[in-house]
């Protein structure tokens, strides 16, 4: 008899986890928490306009082992993809981007650094 009851309890909890199972499918370990995957009968059916008049060249990198320019803080190398536009090259002051037969380029807006002194600020030091 305690044989019969520790049978059908282990059944209906082997039975309910399953049900659970199919209401929660398996979740991709690799992907961060709150990811939602598109799907390809869920997307739409024209994608979204890119808005690249928001692009910003923040900053480049230069040198014999690599080039990177970071574009909208994020880091891309030649021949990697933004939003379906391909890294082409890479210069000092401006990056090139294509797509098909678009290209887009993207110019640094400066250095960052101000000019600290000018030739009215100089002050000369008080006389003994």
């Amino acid at each position: 008899m305690v044989k019969r009851i520790i049978f059908l309890s282990f059944f209906l909890l082997a039975s309910t986890s399953l049900c659970a199972a199919d209401e929660n499918p398996l979740r991709d370990p690799l992907r961060p928490r709150g990811f939602q995957g598109t799907t390809s009968a869920k997307a739409p059916a024209t994608q979204p306009a890119v808005k690249t008049a928001e692009w910003r060249l923040g900053a480049v990198l230069l040198s014999a082992e690599r080039s990177v320019a970071v574009i909208n803080g994020q880091s891309l190398q030649v021949g990697d993809l933004l939003e379906g536009y391909k890294l082409v090259s890479i210069e000092a002051d401006q990056v090139l981007l294509q797509k098909k037969r678009k290209k887009l380029v993207l110019h640094r807006a400066g250095t960052g650094f101000k000019k600290v002194l000018s030739s009215e600020s100089v002050v000369k030091g008080s006389q003994p």
